[in-house]
């Protein structure tokens, strides 16, 4: 969470006027300082059960995660 918070600023800098949604994600869990944190802060968190659950709703393939990447 501290490095979602922290990058914040940065990006704000480097892109003015776009608008983000802070996003923290893992594919365990967050313990509950870092939910506390992320509640505070406005940083929305992503467990490995959410994660489970978008990618059977959304589903990606390697191709285009690497594709992303490469860009």
């Amino acid at each position: 969470m501290k490095d979602v918070v922290a990058g914040t600023a940065f990006y704000a800098l480097k892109h003015p006027g776009v608008s983000f949604t802070r996003i923290a994600a893992t594919h365990h869990w967050f313990n509950q300082t870092a939910m506390n944190h992320a509640e505070i802060n406005g940083v929305v968190h992503w467990d490995g059960e959410e994660l489970k659950n978008l990618l059977q709703n959304f589903p990606v393939s390697r191709f285009e995660v690497e594709s992303l990447l490469a860009g």
